[in-house]
């Protein structure tokens, strides 16, 4: 190439130019394979010199003393503290071995032997001989005592996914413990490439359903209609995917059904609080899919789906929430007959857009109340609101999974003070609210 540079009629300049970027990029690969060979010779070294130390500690120290244990588990984590996870791995298990063969006892009654299994486990992730020694614990303990040395996550994924194909599941557990700046970006990667190389494999429609989820996620956080739109339909298109080809494919953790979880993330994804992309009649058509074909299906925080998609409906004709994109689809006489097909069967919880929660029952009375106050029919929201102080009093709605909720009892009182006219029965009501005398209320 040198040769080549100086024969040839390029401009004195130009040569130059190209020698001095032939050496640098020389001088730059021999630098790197200089840092790489020096990092494997630190390996190397230290766990050539933990070897060397676990004799001398065995040597100077009895066989059947805890104080061999002791000072090999010291050692272990002077060498996991340091970042030199082989030499540390090598003594974990050692000291383990040792214990074993030694007092002939389980891991569990002993806590450095504990404890340098579950750093081994750690170490090893939920692979190979991680799992090796992951068995090797749990078989000691109750499963719920097993949570209380092992990080709980690294346990749902020993138990949970030990059935799947080997190199899709490798893929994925790893990606589940990579560390890296663009970590969100790295994972989609990894889960489109196990899509795509094996997808016939059980893991196949739950990376789907992941993928989905954070595209959907993506959403939340974008501003732009049209990315948030193309976000949106690469998120639609993988969920149904599921619901198309994986009817039967469950959740690894819970054994849960994913189709029909899939199904409504679709119905919501056209139901967009306050964004332009939103498409409720498309939501209505996509929810009613929930109720018709998933009647009985408890999605995994415990709410039936049916339930939440009918919420999410009488919201959509109520205009609960103001929306600006779906006040043109309100329909107070759609509204009322799903109001009577809840009213008609046992009072449920539900949960709307994944954060707002309530019971079917006081929810109806509540939307009847204020249907009827829009109306001007005062009286009759009067008694609405009076049949949710006396039936309800207890029964809490609002934020899910925070403090920030109120009991149907304030909701009605809040709601009566609120109507539009000073009629009797109202007066009624706010004078026995500022006398407390909260048995007539409920009595009345």
């Amino acid at each position: 190439m040198v040769r080549f540079a100086l024969e040839s009629k390029m401009r004195p300049r130009k040569v130059w130019i190209l020698l001095y970027l032939m050496i640098f990029f020389s001088f730059d690969c021999i630098l790197g394979s200089l840092i790489f060979s020096k990092e494997i010779s630190i390996q190397d070294l230290a766990l050539q010199n933990a070897k060397q130390k676990v004799e001398i500690i065995k040597k100077r120290t009895p066989i059947y003393s805890l104080k061999l244990l002791e000072e090999m588990f010291n050692l272990a984590e002077a060498y996991r503290e340091s970042r030199v996870t082989e030499a540390a791995l090598y003594v974990y298990q050692e000291l383990v071995n040792t214990y074993l063969s030694t007092f002939g006892k389980r891991l569990r009654d002993n806590e450095f032997a504990r404890d340098a299994t579950c750093r081994i486990i750690g170490i090893c992730g939920p692979l190979d001989k991680g799992f090796e020694w992951f068995n090797k614990l749990v078989s000691e303990y109750e499963p719920n005592d097993i949570t209380t040395i092992i990080e709980e996550d690294r346990i749902e994924l020993m138990k949970n996914y030990s059935d799947f194909e080997g190199e899709p599941l490798a893929m994925f557990l790893k990606s589940e413990y990579v560390q890296h700046n663009d970590l969100f970006e790295i994972k989609q990667k990894i889960y489109e490439t196990i899509i795509s190389k094996y997808p016939e494999c059980k893991l196949a429609p739950y990376l789907k359903f992941k993928l989905a989820n954070s595209y959907r996620n993506m959403i939340k956080n974008n501003i732009k209609s049209t990315e948030a739109e193309h976000q949106r339909n690469t998120a639609v298109n993988l969920y149904n995917d599921i619901v198309q080809k994986h009817p039967d494919a469950v959740f690894p953790n819970s054994k849960t059904k994913i189709c029909p979880i899939a199904q409504m993330r679709i119905a919501d994804l056209f139901n967009l609080e306050g964004r332009p992309i939103s498409n409720p009649l498309k939501a209505i058509t996509e929810y009613n899919k929930v109720i018709n074909t998933y009647p009985d299906i408890i999605d995994e925080k415990g709410f039936k789906l049916k339930i939440n998609a009918y919420m999410e409906v009488l919201d959509i004709y109520t205009n609960r929430w103001g929306d600006v994109y779906t006040k043109e689809y309100k329909n107070i006489e759609k509204a009322k007959q799903i109001i009577e097909i809840l009213l008609n069967i046992p009072n449920e919880k539900y949960l709307v857009q994944e954060w707002w929660f309530g019971s079917t029952h006081p929810e109806c009375y509540i939307r009847l109340a204020e249907i009827e106050n829009e109306s001007g029919n005062i009286e009759n929201s009067i008694i609405f609101y009076k049949k949710v102080l006396k039936e309800f009093p207890n029964v809490w709605t609002g934020k899910y999974g925070s403090d920030d909720t109120t009991s149907y009892l304030l909701v009605a009182l809040s709601e009566i003070l609120q109507t539009k006219d000073n009629n009797q029965d109202k007066i009624n009501v706010c004078k026995e609210i500022i006398s407390g005398d909260f048995d007539k209320i409920v009595k009345g």
